[in-house]
């Protein structure tokens, strides 16, 4: 019986082995061909590894000018190029001290964001619209009560949303056949005009159509820029609007770079149909309340000498104002003038600047709605003191201080301000 089984053990071993022996010459005949595979592949990463050296010892990196081409083709393929955006953030805290012990201090947190869209539509046409926050009813308990131009939202009113208005919409045109020296535009459009905040504030964003010309002839410019605004359209009564008038000139040196401009705004039915006094004297004809000041008719001169030459810039300037078309009992109350100064500035990370300006600001001097509304408008005079630090190139911080007083009548308060500025 035992013969019987080692024999058939015998039999099943000769009849497997040649087919064992089959199927291991062809798992190494395979795991030979994977080896040479693998082998031509290291070859391969080897060759493209000494050419990309190759490459990179004879090419230096590319450069942020590269990069940005690079994503300019990415922006254009989407039609893209021709479309900028912009915008700001600032936190605030505001607080007001009060001599009259009958009126209480005031202490308030606020916000102001801005976005700006800029669309090149081609042969010199531009289309600009930007969105901004906004406070144009009054807060309660704040004393200064609804401000028409203020992007300024306060923390108040129980989490509630906050207001978002239209801050500029509008068209401007450069016709490449005048060589770049005509500018026209039409809409709510920012301020054209070399300025300071003792005529216009800065929030200020004229409506109607200006016209600017521009002739230069190195170290000088020569420029003027007309305007017609449309301040309030009434169905039963005569509009208001403002006609402008400026000429000017740049001087530049190099370090050195002095510039002046003379303007005459022309206001026409304001004094009857104005919206916010802000400082302006009132009083009552035939049963409606009017601008004492009767007509709005101003001269400004405004000069502004800058000197870069330090690696602390320097800037100093003179503004002058006077309404030649007062009238009535405070006809001499028609004056306005503002002298400063600035050292610094504030473009990169660690720079920093300091302000200062003197300002008085008669009540029939000005339109005191489009004054500098944080300076208290017209009927004012005293000073603003700014200092301002860069922690990041597109990142300020800083305080604001004014004391200011009425220049007719007592209502002298101090303001100050701390901002935490963001931009992009």
């Amino acid at each position: 019986m035992k013969t019987a089984r080692w024999t058939l053990i015998l039999a099943l071993a000769v009849a497997i082995g040649p087919v064992l022996r089959a199927d291991t010459a062809a798992l190494e005949e395979r795991i030979r061909q994977l080896e040479q595979q693998l082998a031509a592949q290291q070859a391969m990463l080897d060759q493209l590894k000494a050419e990309v050296r190759q490459q990179a010892a004879g090419q230096p990196p590319a450069a942020p000018e590269t990069a940005r081409a690079e994503a300019a083709k990415e922006l254009a393929a989407h039609g893209l190029s021709r479309i900028t955006f912009s915008g700001d953030s600032r936190l605030r805290y505001d607080s007001i001290f009060f001599d009259e012990d009958a009126t209480a201090d005031r202490q308030a947190f606020r916000l102001r964001a801005r976005v700006k869209v800029e669309a090149d539509l081609g042969h010199g046409v531009k289309s600009v619209f930007r969105l901004a926050s906004g406070m144009a009813k009054a807060v309660p308990g704040w004393d200064f009560g609804a401000d028409a131009i203020s992007t300024n939202q306060t923390f108040t009113d129980s989490f509630d949303g906050k207001g978002i208005w239209l801050d500029q919409a509008y068209l401007a045109w450069t016709p490449p056949e005048f060589g770049r020296h005509v500018t026209l535009a039409g809409g709510k459009f920012q301020n054209p005009w070399m300025s300071t905040p003792m005529v216009w504030d800065t929030d200020v964003n004229p409506e109607g159509f200006y016209e600017q010309f521009r002739f230069a002839a190195d170290p000088v410019e020569v420029f003027a820029t007309l305007g017609q605004t449309v301040i309030r359209e009434v169905s039963d009564g005569e509009d208001a609007f403002m006609l402008a008038y400026q000429g000017g000139l740049k001087y530049d040196t190099g370090p050195v770079q002095l510039a002046g401009a003379v303007s005459f705004y022309d206001f026409h039915n304001y004094a009857a149909n104005f919206k916010y006094a802000k400082g302006n004297f009132t009083t009552v004809v035939d049963g409606a309340t009017v601008l004492d000041a009767g007509d709005f008719n101003i001269v400004n001169a405004l000069v502004q000498i800058d000197y870069t030459g330090w690696r602390h810039p320097l800037m100093a300037f003179a503004d002058y104002g006077v309404n030649v078309g007062a009238k009535g009992p405070h006809a001499d109350e028609n004056t306005a003038w503002s002298l400063g100064g600035q050292i610094g500035q504030n473009r990169k990370t660690g720079q920093w600047s300091l302000f200062y300006r003197y300002t008085h600001i008669d009540a029939n001097a000005l339109a005191g709605a489009y004054v500098d509304s944080d300076f208290g408008n017209a009927n004012r005079q005293g000073s603003q003191l700014t200092f301002k630090y860069n922690f990041q190139d597109r990142i300020t911080f800083g305080p604001t201080l004014y004391i200011t007083d009425n220049v007719s009548g007592s209502d002298r308060w101090n303001r100050l301000q701390f901002n935490l500025e963001a931009s992009f």
